[in-house]
């Protein structure tokens, strides 16, 4: 759907109804390309900030997907652009002198205020409940399942650890006959620290109910979804060990694919691979819509990502050196 048009359909309704338009949106990309990468809150919005210019009438937007605060309000136009901390590190409040005729409003007072756990006391009845079904969950999600000697690290432009890793678990998950496997960047929400490495902080790191998916996809099609990754729209696919690609992020759009290459040998157009992923994308998730043309689809019901990463684990596969440093997918620009 169409939320430029969706959105500017609801202001237009609520137009004469309303002091204020508000909105609250979660879409564009992370702050934080990758695990050692730096913050830029107005690159960070910049679909938050299209969407503000492309609609007439809305005063407000508060949103969320930056996962970075906004110091101060950003004004597109006559709209405020709003954004806190992700994690519930802090709540945004925002105080506005408002005028209804001529409709007008100008900032008071915004601010992030922090929140710090000693400055709050939990609620007894709740913390009761709580605490219950953490005693049940310890159970199960502080067994150690592997180890690692570095931190597992993820990244959206380029190949990491966490995503090397996710690629290989799918591609053993899905059997010999398998090819390849990709996984998508912005499906990996945790770093795990060196060390131990237990079965919560693999749910936490891959914490989508995503089922692993086969199908058989074109050279063509496996060129498409690369290229649409290289956008950076949602972030570069992450791939199984012997698939590399580069691109260069600094030419057009749809143009950046640089090589694509399957254990050294280029993908060929016409070519039919047998490839793994997960279902977010089968389905056409975070736009990579080429995956929905696959033939010979096959779901493995209730089997998720974090399944095939333990299960990886269990069969006495280690981390090794090259999921580590490996730099499969490369931005050449």
């Amino acid at each position: 759907r169409d939320e430029i048009k969706l959105l500017q359909r609801y202001i237009d309704e609520l137009k004469g109804k309303v002091d204020l338009t508000v909105a609250l949106i979660h879409e564009g990309v992370p702050a934080r390309q990758s695990s050692m990468g730096g913050t830029d809150v107005r690159r960070a919005l910049d679909k938050d900030i299209q969407t503000a210019s492309q609609v007439k009438g809305l005063d407000i937007l508060i949103t969320g997907h930056a996962h970075v605060g906004t110091p101060e309000p950003i004004k597109v136009g006559n709209t405020l652009i709003l954004s806190t901390d992700s994690g519930g590190i802090d709540v945004g409040k925002l105080v506005l002198d408002y005028k209804e005729k001529p409709h007008d409003f100008t900032v008071k007072n915004f601010e992030l205020k922090t929140i710090y756990a000693d400055e709050w006391k939990p609620d007894p009845q709740t913390k009761q409940v709580i605490d219950g079904w953490n005693k049940k969950l310890d159970e199960v999600v502080q067994q150690t399942v592997a180890k690692s000697p570095v931190e597992l690290k993820r990244a959206y432009g380029e190949s990491a650890s966490l995503g090397n890793l996710a690629a290989d678990a799918l591609l053993v998950a899905a059997g010999k006959n398998t090819q390849l496997a990709l996984t998508n960047s912005g499906g990996i929400r945790n770093e795990i620290p060196a060390g131990a490495i237990t079965m919560g902080g693999v749910i936490s790191t891959f914490p989508f109910p995503n089922e692993l998916v086969t199908m058989d996809l074109t050279g063509k099609q496996l060129r498409s979804l690369m290229e649409h990754g290289a956008s950076l729209s949602n972030g570069v696919l992450q791939v199984s060990k012997g698939l590399e690609m580069k691109y260069d992020s600094s030419k057009p759009v749809g143009q950046r694919v640089i090589t694509l290459t399957l254990n050294g040998k280029p993908i060929e157009d016409a070519t039919i691979y047998h490839i793994a992923t997960q279902s977010f994308l089968a389905d056409g998730g975070d736009g990579f819509t080429a995956f929905t043309e696959g033939k010979a689809r096959n779901t493995t019901g209730g089997y998720y990502v974090y399944h095939a990463v333990v299960d990886y684990f269990k069969a006495g596969n280690t981390i090794t050196d090259e999921q580590i440093n490996g730099m499969r997918v490369k931005d050449i620009k």
